[in-house]
């Protein structure tokens, strides 16, 4: 499985490394459409169809000595999208979708061993 994040400047964050797997669950196919409608004698007329903003969580799984840098290249490589307003790239497998990472929650204990569950939210403007 591949599922990464690069951004605009094209560093990748790889959630899927072979030796350290990071990511842990998200909802990766939730999407919904809209419709421009008006109401007519019976029902409705659609006029069009459009998509309503993403916003895909990510939990990911942080571990071992690595830990650190880890967290360090997720904030830098994000952070220079948010900063530029160019949107990065979500990647899993053969689908893609463009976005920004948006919110990083990090639990305090970080400092201390073991895994550490950070939640992150990949906005996806459409």
């Amino acid at each position: 499985m591949i599922l990464k994040y690069i951004n605009s400047i094209n560093k990748e964050i790889d959630f899927m490394q072979e030796d350290n797997p990071n990511f842990f669950g998200g909802d990766l196919f939730n999407y919904s459409w809209s419709t421009d409608s008006s109401t007519v004698q019976f029902g409705t007329r659609i006029k069009r169809f459009t998509k309503n903003a993403l916003n895909i969580p990510l939990v990911l799984r942080l571990s071992g000595a690595n830990k650190k840098r880890q967290l360090n290249d997720l904030f830098e490589i994000s952070d220079y999208d948010v900063k530029n307003e160019l949107p990065g790239r979500l990647v899993f497998n053969d689908y893609y979708i463009n976005g920004f990472i948006t919110s990083v929650k990090v639990p305090s204990q970080v400092a201390l061993g073991g895994d550490t569950k950070v939640d992150v939210i990949i906005h996806c403007p459409y």
